[in-house]
């Protein structure tokens, strides 16, 4: 098509390349309905689509929440109960899922298989334009909130997956500061809302808010629509105007996100909860906030991120620096926040005093205009600006598509009528910092938008142990009250409520409600795997390995040291040890410098740990990641040497750093509890779990980190990191990969020869791990929901590892878990892990109002999978499903990092199409077969729970302590 030529009701407006991402946009119009569809046109095979739509919020009822959940459950063309669940269980998807921002909501998919693509396309248009949750309550009362009551005599309680979910997402301190900084931040506007819901306030929503509030925002012109990669457009132009757009006209409702008028809030305070045995001495949360500029000035917000980096992103950033030297409290963050019409600059001051309030501020502008006179250091600046420069380039998203992150990036300016190209065309920016760099450029910035700000608030919460109580005794009372006042037709109406949704909720899907789904044949699965060879080479006594691969000419260095000669009870010394380096003085450079030279001549120097299973044993590495464009490769070896042999630490840096460590974990614990939950129920059955938990992340490891702030003894400390210092760090305890085109790893090959390493001794294995005995535990945190788990062993029940279980996880995941956790009891997630690795089992649930119940509803697995039977088709969607992202696409350096771990593990091709050649062969019979596995789960393991006191007393836990 040509520009202003009409196609299918179509109108192209625009076409523009991008050469920044090496994108052809291309924008058009549907001009009965006024729906924008936008198409970034590029070579990528793993193809996306997103529907995203303005959507602002009106209270904290979670009503834009709520509809992102519940459109996905069932449409007009899709009449199941989740087609969204069915598409989980049998699709290629390399990504499917939906978000809720402030002002926007997201329904996006990818897949690099075009059947499989238009598929998805299909069932995400129809949940959006025609969902069934409009003309019937019941997705709305499951997936939001309703009042449960199975019998008239019984108490009322409310339920919801959304209710939950928020409930643990509030838990956090740190979301509570964010929420409390919104409110005080844009109290005239949408943003003083919770868009994902208050948990206090999601029981007022109505079914009629819900309804009135889906149909004001979900029509074509509210929404832009989103497509990328290599694709037929015009064939998805026309579905969309035959299917959807023609049957919406465009009207004069435009919505209009008005931004803030500036303002100055000095005085906000709240609560949040901490724990019985938790000190309320230096453990209050403060933040600092700034407004910004309109959305669309990219330019200044992009620069105000720069800044953000360069002045606050190590202990040792000047601004950090003057901040924590002050004494004001354990740790200072910052970001920007441009999901709003007005971005802002966030100031977070964590585990502080409420004296210490005004200090705050004024220490924080003090410092501002001292940088403003006397100018930011321009190495600095120029070191931030090519860094950032750099990871805008590279767009590594890990495993995620890219086409996802362009999308979130459009939305924005979709949302505030902007230039959709204006944040994807980066380098005009880049140029502009470095030619105004000794202009005084980004101290005008900081003048501007800090010290002449008109519009900024400061934001206090403070910690409660009786908070908790304090809501669990209030909704005692009004649930209470509510059963004294409900007349008894009113409890009757509850109780037909309940059971009607308790109906729907155990409605199976009919065999003709399925066939309406598109699907996949098993010949639609990928006969390939995505893995490179790697091929052995040996520089100066290392040994290693190279890839070949296009990396627009960027080197990829990784280097792995066997952490196996340090003792088990100093492997946390390790993990203390990776968080100091690039955090302290060497002996050639202060922190700034050091990390100014990384900046400006490297795209990444950092350092990471991660334990491996061979032989049911472990073996932990110490991991540095490194990588640049091939004219700055040689300033590698100079940066890693400089960091591996020449730091030096010290007493004021390591007490600092260990205490935010700390203080991270215990964040970490809080706010990712499935995933820690379930290595430590593994962990009394696999080394490799237990020295996860123990020693590099989980409960052990924050109580050894307590335990050493507490008692610290700086000379001890000292001399174990340099005891593990020179015990890792030798050429014969390395491996090293280098990646890239033929010319890229040829210099790679010379930047090895120059990484200065000792030769190393003989040093003894150390690593002794032992299990411990299995004990059902419990740790109590401030959190109105759990996360619970089990874990065992394969091999102890006297089983093997078969690829068939890859099938199994999926059917558990999808059908049972999915329902009888998640869609029953309210949980907002639940997982089933069976690794190869290690031999291990584990069940976890996330955000679970429940404990004794999900694990009750673990012990039934047996029972289900004895009676689990589908027709041909059904198992067929449960094996695409299992087996179409079995090995997914990414980025080059998290496929750089898989293809090292499938060496270092012996992971060969061979061996993983094995594995798929045996889940391909899984039957229905092998799954009801699995059910004798699982009688033995039940009679070996171990349960681990995380979250909420009232919950963990109602199961016979060995042992409870609070985090």
């Amino acid at each position: 098509m040509n520009i202003n030529e009409i196609k299918y009701g179509f109108k192209l407006l625009s076409i523009k390349n991008i050469d920044d991402i090496g994108a052809t946009l291309y924008q058009y119009e549907h001009l009965k309905s006024g729906g924008l569809v936008v198409y970034l046109a590029c070579e990528d095979t793993n193809c996306c689509a997103a529907f995203g739509f303005r959507t602002l919020p009106e209270d904290s009822t979670g009503v834009c929440h709520i509809i992102e959940h519940s459109l996905l459950c069932g449409s007009k063309k899709y009449p199941l109960k989740e087609p969204f669940v069915n598409l989980l269980k049998g699709s290629l998807a390399t990504f499917l899922n939906a978000f809720t921002a402030y002002d926007w909501t997201m329904y996006p998919f990818a897949s690099q298989t075009p059947k499989d693509f238009d598929n998805i396309l299909k069932v995400y248009a129809d949940a959006v334009f025609n969902p069934l949750s409009i003309i019937d309550n019941k997705p709305f009362l499951q997936e939001g909130w309703h009042l449960e009551l199975l019998n008239e005599d019984d108490t009322p309680s409310y339920k919801g997956v959304v209710y939950n979910e928020m409930k643990g997402a509030m838990s956090s301190v740190d979301e509570v500061l964010v929420q409390t900084t919104l409110e005080a931040m844009y109290k005239d506007t949408p943003y003083r809302f919770n868009s994902g819901g208050d948990p206090d306030v999601i029981p007022t929503l109505t079914y009629e808010a819900y309804k009135a509030f889906y149909k004001k925002h979900y029509t074509p012109q509210n929404c832009m629509t989103y497509f990328y990669g290599k694709l037929d457009i015009e064939e998805k132009l026309k579905f969309l105007d035959e299917e959807y757009f023609n049957k919406f006209d465009k009207n004069n409702d435009i919505i209009v996100i008005e931004p803030q008028k500036p303002l100055v809030n000095l005085n906000y305070q709240k609560e949040y909860e901490i724990g019985a045995d938790d000190d309320e001495k230096d453990n209050t949360y403060m933040s600092l906030c700034y407004g910004l500029d309109n959305y669309n000035n990219y330019e200044e917000f992009l620069a105000m991120s720069i800044l953000c980096d360069a002045l606050l992103s190590t202990n040792e950033s000047p601004l950090k620096k003057a901040l924590l030297d002050a004494k004001l409290g354990q740790n200072i963050e910052c970001r920007i926040d441009d999901d709003n019409i007005v971005p802002a600059l966030h100031i977070y001051l964590q585990k502080s005093n409420l004296n210490k309030k005004e200090a705050f501020k004024e220490v924080f502008e003090k410092e501002v205009a001292k940088l403003v006179k006397d100018g930011i250091d321009k190495e600095l600046l120029l070191a931030t600006i090519n860094h950032s420069e750099f990871k805008d380039k590279e767009a590594d998203m890990g495993r995620m598509p890219k086409g996802l992150l362009y999308a979130m990036t459009m939305m924005g300016s979709f949302n505030y009528y902007g230039d959709l190209a204006s944040h994807l065309e980066f380098s005009k920016y880049y140029k502009k910092y470095k030619d105004e760099l000794n202009n005084n450029y980004f101290e005008k910035l900081l003048d501007k938008y800090v010290l002449q700000s008109k519009h900024n608030v400061e934001v206090v919460i403070t910690p409660s142990k009786t908070l908790g109580q304090r809501k669990k005794e209030e909704m005692d009372k009004q649930m209470e009250a509510l059963k004294n006042t409900l007349s008894l037709n009113e409890k009757k109406a509850l109780v037909k409520q309940t059971k009607d949704l308790l109906a729907y909720q155990n409605h199976v899907d009919t065999k003709k409600e399925l066939k309406t789904l598109p699907s996949l044949k098993v010949k639609d699965i990928p006969s390939t795997i995505n893995y490179l060879d790697s091929k052995k080479v040996s520089v100066n006594g290392m040994k290693g390995i190279y890839h070949i691969l296009n990396t627009n000419k960027i080197g990829y260095l990784r280097m792995y040291f066997d952490v196996n000669k340090v003792a088990y009870e100093d492997l946390p010394y390790v993990l203390l040890m990776k968080n100091l380096l690039l955090n302290v003085n060497t002996k050639n450079y202060t922190t700034i410098e050091l990390n100014n030279k990384i900046k400006t001549y490297l795209g990444d120097l950092s350092f990471g740990e991660f334990a491996t299973n061979k032989d049911a044993d472990a073996k932990v590495y110490l991991k540095i990641s490194a990588s640049a464009l091939y004219e700055n490769i040689n300033y590698m070896p100079e940066y890693i040497n400089e960091v591996v042999l020449r730091s030096k630490f010290t007493k004021k840096e390591t007490l600092q750093i260990l205490k935010q460590l700390t203080n991270d974990l215990r964040q970490g614990i809080m706010g990712n509890g499935m995933r820690i939950a379930m290595t430590e129920a593994k962990s009394a059955y696999s080394k490799y779990a237990k020295v996860i938990s123990e020693c590099l992340s989980g409960v052990g490891l924050y109580n050894f980190f307590n335990n050493l702030v507490d008692n610290f003894d700086f000379n001890v400390i000292k001399a174990k990191l340099n005891e593990v210092a020179k015990a890792i760090f030798t050429k014969k305890n390395a491996f090293f990969s280098i990646s890239g085109d033929e010319e890229t790893v040829a210099s790679l090959k010379n930047a090895v020869k120059n990484i200065k390493l000792a030769g190393g001794r003989n040093l003894e294995e150390k690593l002794a791990i032992e299990l411990n005995k299995p004990t059902n535990n419990a740790v109590v945190i401030p959190s109105g929901v759990s996360y619970n788990a089990v874990g065992t062993s394969l091999k102890d029940l006297g089983y093997e590892y078969d690829g068939k279980y890859i099938v199994l996880s999926h059917i558990l995941q999808y059908d049972y878990l999915w329902s009888e956790i998640r869609v029953k009891g309210g949980a907002y997630g639940c997982s089933i892990s069976i690794l190869n690795d290690d031999s291990s089992l584990a069940l976890g649930t996330y955000r679970d109002p429940n404990v004794k119940n999900s694990y009750e509803t673990f012990e039934n697995i047996g029972n289900y999978l004895r009676n689990f039977k589908v027709s041909k088709d059904e198992f067929t969607t449960y094996l695409i499903g299992a087996l179409g992202n079995f090995d997914s696409p990414g980025s080059n350096p998290s496929l750089i990092n898989q293809w090292d771990l499938n060496y270092i593990t012996g992971r060969s091709k061979k061996a993983i199409l094995e594995i798929k050649k045996q889940a391909l062969k899984a039957t229905c019979e092998d799954i009801n077969e699995a059910a004798k596995l699982f009688d033995a789960v039940n009679k070996l393991n171990r349960k681990f729970t995380i979250g909420n006191d009232a919950k963990i007393k109602e199961y016979n836990f060995d042992e409870v302590k609070p985090l």
